[in-house]
């Protein structure tokens, strides 16, 4: 009788034992259930927060490089323009040049363009931590290969204007008289002649004239039309990933 009840014990004991565990381990189960649950709302709403930047970085963006697609449209048309005025001037000088004022006038060497890229929102993005917000390889890729083919059209504009003010217009000015082209300045001095047939007969005016062609139509130019399709290929891209 003694040896039953000990086994009865015995049972009872294991049985509240087991519910007992079974018990924990629901919490437990319970617990972690919870805790996943929750750490896959917390991801969620974090995408959802970078998705939401990642939006917002691309649309600024987008601005900006639509932005630099008229500036690099009207820079074209500039240097274009300058091109065309140097080729009309060149034709004007030369060993039995007859040049006039008028034809300085119409066609003059003497200027340049600075294309004035914005590039705030991009060096923002590549400086900090904000490029790994957007999700796109293809686009990571191409804003940062962007400031490379900026530089190198920069460095051509910057020979390019360095070239007019340090030769093209000091030459200019020995043959020019700039008094004489002011006739409300003849009141108060008597003004040099101009020697305009000198200066088109001055073989280093025609050196720095076709200097000045070469820079446009073989470096200038054709590195600002590259620019334009790098600008482009960006907004393709960006406008794929904000219509996503």
């Amino acid at each position: 009788m003694l040896n039953f009840l000990r086994k009865l014990r015995r049972k009872d004991m294991n049985q509240n034992t087991g519910r007992y565990l079974k018990y924990a381990i629901g919490e437990i189960l319970l617990v972690v259930i919870g805790i996943l649950i929750a750490l896959g709302i917390n991801n969620f709403n974090e995408q959802r927060k970078n998705r939401d930047k990642e939006h917002q970085l691309l649309k600024t963006l987008q601005q900006e490089f639509s932005a630099n697609d008229s500036i690099i449209n009207a820079g074209l048309e500039r240097h274009q323009s300058h091109l065309d005025e140097s080729m009309t001037f060149l034709s004007k000088i030369g060993p039995n040049s007859r040049l006039k004022a008028e034809d300085i006038f119409a066609a003059n060497p003497a200027s340049y363009a600075i294309v004035d890229i914005i590039q705030a929102s991009l060096t923002s993005t590549l400086s900090t931590n904000q490029l790994e917000l957007i999700q796109s390889e293809t686009l990571k890729l191409l804003l940062s290969s962007y400031p490379s083919v900026l530089l190198d059209y920069k460095e051509q504009e910057l020979l390019h204007r360095d070239l007019v003010v340090n030769d093209i217009r000091p030459r200019s000015a020995r043959y020019v008289s700039m008094a004489e082209l002011d006739p409300s300045l003849k009141e108060i001095t008597t003004p040099h002649s101009s020697d305009y047939i000198g200066h088109g007969r001055d073989p280093q005016t025609q050196n720095d004239v076709v200097s000045k062609i070469w820079l446009l139509r073989n470096w200038i130019i054709p590195k600002l039309k590259l620019l334009h399709r790098k600008n482009d290929e960006v907004l393709n891209a960006l406008q794929l990933e904000i219509k996503d």
